[in-house]
């Protein structure tokens, strides 16, 4: 787990009205705005956000971070909120898995953190990213920290679902709860905020299934549609056994290249940065010297990297399994004249096609065999084995 800098939406949010980023969660806005104006009485230490993938559960978290250490009424106009958006402020630490699970000592280390007094005097804010990861040994450590919490000291645990977090800290925490934002929600967002054009947001909005985020990447990413719409591509596609096993071989190579690119950019940059503070290009430092020094704090970093890898993998498989469930979930709506919108209405042709030479019974076992291939990837099963076994699945299903 690793600090990280959170720069909210590109600090749009100072220009905006500071609570804007929070699509269409007004309930919860009015709860945490509620809290943070109550300075000194606010009325819990430890709170849970939860929401579901896109909902803004880190975004909440960080702005009613930065909300409570408003040094002014609107914290829109806190320099010190400001430093919050930005990253920069030295009494709030947002914190992320770096990969599949947050240990124990990555927790000890953050309990020991809090056991110091604000710098500026405000609270010392702690905001855990998919609290959800916890191990069973740091959920424990947390909770002492959590039942008997240092004054000045606020923790904030985002999650899914409070039955993501162990029982007994979801019970000592104030719990605020986010909804998927609609479709129009998202629509208006990527308008107002990112200037995109109306049909594209639309589209982006309505393909995101929810997720803020997808909506912006598909909106502003062409390379992000393509690999969409070869997803979307599999359904129509498989034919034979040969033909489910070289189309399961080629889109999971395809999403692992694109993800492993942006990491591989992400390696770089906080590689120079390390051997950058370790005095790499300023004179006297030669490459031996800053090797030798920087030789342990590199072994961590590379450690970090190979969990965020997995991670970051295992993530973009599972969004390409949702885009698959959405396609059927379509087909089973047009099989059965249902008059909803679909999620994939641009390829209402092919989704009709679909529906005409398949059963709703075949529909429904082809959800199920997705459904199952998320849950072999959350157990950690060879990802390219649970691609080609989801493929095989998908052309008997019939």
């Amino acid at each position: 787990m690793s600090a990280k800098n959170s720069n909210v939406s590109d600090k749009s949010v100072l220009s905006r009205g500071y609570w804007a980023d929070l699509v269409a969660q007004d309930d919860a806005v009015a709860v945490l705005a509620a809290a943070a104006n109550a300075r000194e009485a606010i009325d819990a230490q430890a709170w849970l956000i939860t929401g579901p993938a896109g909902s803004g559960r880190s975004i909440a978290g960080v702005l009613f971070a930065g909300a409570l250490q408003s040094d002014t009424a609107d914290p829109a106009d806190s320099a010190q909120s400001q430093a919050v958006l930005q990253g920069h402020h030295p009494d709030v630490t947002v914190v992320e898995p770096a990969g599949l699970s947050i240990g124990v000592d990555e927790v000890r280390a953050l309990t020991r953190a809090a056991q110091s007094a604000p710098v500026q005097g405000g609270w010392q804010v702690f905001v855990v990213e998919d609290a959800d990861r916890l191990t069973e040994s740091a959920a424990n450590a947390l909770l002492r920290a959590i039942e008997e919490p240092t004054p000045h000291t606020i923790w904030i645990l985002c999650a899914p679902s409070t039955e993501d977090v162990l029982v007994t800290i979801r019970s000592r925490c104030r719990h605020v709860g986010l909804k998927s934002p609609s479709a129009a929600a998202i629509t208006e967002l990527l308008i107002d905020r990112d200037g995109v054009e109306p049909a594209m947001a639309a589209f982006a909005a309505r393909s995101s299934l929810g997720h803020i985020g997808r909506a912006r990447t598909l909106a502003r990413d062409e390379e992000a549609r393509a690999r969409r719409q070869e997803i979307l591509r599999l359904p129509n596609a498989l034919r034979d056994l040969p033909s489910c096993i070289e189309i399961a071989d080629s889109l999971h190579q395809l999403l692992l290249t694109a993800v492993e690119e942006d990491l591989d950019d992400q390696d770089e940059e906080e590689i120079s940065e390390l051997r950058a503070g370790f005095g790499e290009g300023t004179p006297g430092m030669s490459k031996a010297k800053v090797d030798r020094m920087a030789s342990k704090a590199s072994k961590e970093l590379k450690t970090r990297h190979k969990a965020r890898r997995s991670r970051g993998n295992r993530d973009v498989l599972d969004l390409a399994l949702l885009e698959l469930l959405s396609y059927y979930r379509d087909v089973l709506m047009v099989a059965l004249s249902a008059e909803v919108e679909l999620i994939q209405a641009e390829l209402r042709p092919a989704i009709e096609r679909t529906a005409e030479t398949s059963s709703p019974a075949a529909t429904v076992r082809r959800m199920q065999a997705v459904t199952r291939a998320r849950e072999r990837l959350q157990a950690n099963t060879d990802s390219k084995l649970v691609f080609e076994a989801l493929t095989v699945e998908l052309a008997r299903a019939a």
